[in-house]
Parts: C-alpha cells; sequence; structure tokens
C-alpha cells in the first residue's frame, strides 16, 4: 500500500491550517526537509505509519496555544497578548510560539514556573510603611479620617490607596501593631477610614470620670471609680502601613499578620493561616 506524499502534505495542510510546508512543519514537529522529501515520492505503508504515529503521539502531548491564551485573558480579565505575557512572566514572541505550535504538557510547566517566579515578586508590595496619622474632621464632622488630604503629599497618598486592596496595620506612639486589617472589597483608604472610627469591644481603656463639683460624699464617690470604656482606634494610632496585595493572598497575609502579633492586637479574632 502506497499513497502519494504529496496528497499526504497537502491533508496536513488543510487540517492544520498551514500556508506551506515552513508554517507545517512548526505545527506538526516534522522538519520542512522532510515534507520536501514526501512530497516527491510515494510513501510505503511502513513510513505512513511512523508518520501516523509521530502525529498521534504529538496530539496526545499537545493542546491548542490559542486556546489556551483566550482562555487565560478570560479568567485574569486581561485584553492583550502582551498583558498575558507579563502576567505569564514570558515574552510575546514565546506567546506567538504557542500559536504556531501548540503548548506540550512540558512547556506548560514551564509556564506556571514563570509565572510563579514573576508573581511571587508583586504577592504584596509596599504603598506606604510607618506614616505619621493625622486625624482630620470629614467634611460634615461626623467621623475621622487619617490624613489631612488638603495637604498635597497627603492628598497623592489618598489617591494611591483608593486605587489598590491589600492589607494594612496601625501602629500606637512608640511603634507598636495595635491593629490588623484587610482592604478586599473596598479599596485601602476606604477601609481603613472604616476601621479607623469602628468602635469594637476589644478596644477598652480603664478611665476615672471626674467630678466637676467639689464634693465628696460617698455616693459621688462610687461615680469615680475605675471603669472600662470603648474607645476608637482613632484614639490610639499614630502611624500606619498600607500594602497593595494580590486578590488571592489578601486573606492569608490578614490571617498571618494576626497571628504574628497575637498579644499586641486589638483584633478581636485570630485568623486561621492557610498558607500562601
Amino acid at each position: 500500500m502506497e499513497i502519494q506524499g504529496s496528497v499526504l502534505v497537502d491533508i496536513l495542510k488543510e487540517l492544520y491550517s498551514a500556508d506551506n510546508n515552513l508554517q507545517l512543519s512548526k505545527k506538526i514537529g516534522v522538519s520542512a526537509v522532510n515534507l520536501g522529501n514526501w512530497e516527491k515520492k510515494p510513501l510505503s505503508r511502513t513510513i505512513l505509519k511512523n508518520i501516523m504515529n509521530l502525529i498521534i503521539k504529538k496530539e496526545r502531548n499537545t493542546l491548542s496555544g490559542t486556546d489556551f491564551i483566550d482562555h487565560a485573558k478570560k479568567k485574569y480579565q486581561k485584553k492583550t497578548d502582551a498583558d498575558i505575557a507579563e502576567l505569564l512572566g514570558i515574552t510575546q514572541p514565546a506567546l506567538i510560539g504557542w500559536k504556531n505550535k501548540g503548548l506540550t504538557f512540558r512547556s506548560i510547566f514551564e509556564v506556571f514556573e514563570k509565572g510563579k517566579k514573576a508573581h511571587t515578586k508583586t504577592i504584596v508590595t509596599p504603598v506606604i510603611e510607618f506614616f505619621p496619622v493625622s486625624r482630620m474632621e470629614s467634611r460634615h464632622g461626623a467621623k475621622y479620617e487619617i490624613l489631612d488630604t488638603s495637604q498635597d503629599s497627603h492628598g497623592l497618598l489618598q489617591k494611591e490607596l483608593n486605587l489598590h486592596n491589600g492589607v494594612y496595620i496601625f501602629y500606637d506612639s512608640k511603634g507598636a501593631a495595635i491593629y490588623v486589617g484587610k482592604a478586599k472589597k473596598q479599596s485601602l483608604w476606604k477601609e481603613m477610614n472604616l476601621a479607623y472610627n469602628r468602635k469594637r469591644d476589644s478596644q477598652t481603656v480603664r478611665r476615672v470620670k471626674h467630678l466637676k463639683i467639689n464634693r465628696f460624699n460617698s455616693e459621688e464617690e462610687k461615680r469615680r471609680q475605675i471603669k472600662s470604656y470603648k474607645i476608637y482606634l482613632h484614639d490610639m494610632a499614630a502611624y500606619f502601613s498600607a500594602y497593595r496585595a494580590d486578590s488571592a493572598f489578601i486573606d492569608s497575609l490578614e490571617a498571618a499578620l494576626i497571628r504574628m502579633f497575637p498579644n499586641n492586637l486589638l483584633n478581636k479574632k485570630v485568623e486561621q493561616f492557610k498558607g500562601l
């Protein structure tokens, strides 16, 4: 049994949408020289069998590069090949190669490794660290904000905090961490100001409510006892740090930070750390 090599090459070009031998050679992993030799003569049963086994083996270990890239764009909400290349930590020419040749299982593992290395550099990056709090009343005086945004430098920092999600830490006047929080659904700026004005049961101090009248009878003395009072974070916070983070890691980062300062923080709940 023999088949004309030129017929087989034409069929393969049609199946793989290749315009010439060079394109076909890249897609099926056979050199353009071999393709040229096939076209010149009839192919024996043995040669045809070897060709089919080669193609079948390649197909079993190859995925459509175009499908992979399209799926990645949809999954990670990216619009261009350049965006996907940056996300995966590869070059755009390599991405074009996937479209032409497809992806083998080995290349997929290499992609994951490159993407992992590229991604770990941006899992968490600082926006600002140990910045002094400058308590400022909001426009209507209903609450406080962490910065006086009328100052140019503070206004720029506010804009930056509004752009990102992540984790944040408030410190007392000695620089000790007193509260850790996350901003996952809202921006760092919005979530930090909400926390700054939120009253919590765990945020208490012991104080005496002094009498205004200078009389000391037993009834009034009872009113002068030391009692616990709930206070706000804005009564204690002197500095803050904020870090932008990948949304997939925000929960774990917050939990890890809370567990690092279990005896210092005012956080009511010690989160379970599941690892990054």
